[in-house]
């Protein structure tokens, strides 16, 4: 995905860039920055992948990183169910899916529900049309399978330092959200913003908020 980025700016004909993204797009623009780095001028993420505290962790961890590691590995056992069924049975999940509407708007709008900070009313972030937009995508586009992608065909992210200006928007409701000291550790960090409140879907939760950090990213680059 990094690569189909990289090649598309490229051919569009923009030498320098700036990533920004969440979730999944965490790691493609980390992987941009970290294989195809020498056109990104500066990235804005909400998260760092979670991927880091999984393997090749330093052994000088402070307490509040080693917190950090504790909460993302419990975050993992009790809501990352989907990741490893998507990550193990990519194939048998999408039929599934592929096969009932109701399925995938379970599947889908529990996520929604759980990772939103909307105070037990969803309706105050998402219309129910946009839950049902959103979920329409998946079921006419036929993409559910194609999704899980990037949880089979995980690839290794080392916890090693990469110099490009990075700067953090972090939203109170995401999944793990990682201290600066761990951030600093990756990247570059020039700005460390932690908003009030906000969940995983920060770019439709709080648009006001996300497109704030771009202008940070915009910024450092310059």
């Amino acid at each position: 995905m990094a690569s189909v980025v990289s090649q598309a700016m490229s051919a569009l004909g923009y030498g320098r860039f700036i990533v920004s993204a969440g979730d999944v797009g965490s790691d493609v623009a980390e992987s941009i920055i970290r294989h195809h780095g020498t056109g990104v001028a500066a990235a804005h993420l909400t998260d760092v992948s979670q991927r880091h505290y999984f393997q090749g962790l330093p052994e000088d961890l402070t307490a509040e990183e080693q917190a950090y590691v504790r909460r993302g590995h419990a975050w993992q056992a009790t809501e990352g169910g989907y990741s490893h069924e998507q990550s193990t049975k990519p194939s048998t999940l999408s039929i599934a899916l592929g096969d009932s509407p109701v399925g995938l708007l379970a599947w889908i709008g529990e996520k929604l529900w759980s990772w939103t900070d909307h105070n037990n009313d969803i309706s105050t972030v998402f219309a129910p049309d946009e839950v049902l937009t959103w979920v329409s995508v998946y079921w006419f586009g036929r993409c559910i399978g194609t999704s899980f992608g990037p949880y089979a065909l995980a690839t290794v992210m080392p916890n090693e330092y990469v110099e490009v200006p990075v700067a953090m928007t972090i939203f109170p409701k995401d999944l793990a959200n990682a201290p600066q000291s761990f951030v600093r550790r990756l990247f570059d960090v020039r700005s460390f913003q932690e908003l009030p409140t906000g969940g995983h879907f920060a770019a439709w939760e709080r648009p006001e908020d996300y497109l704030a950090g771009v202008h940070a990213a915009v910024a450092a680059a310059r």
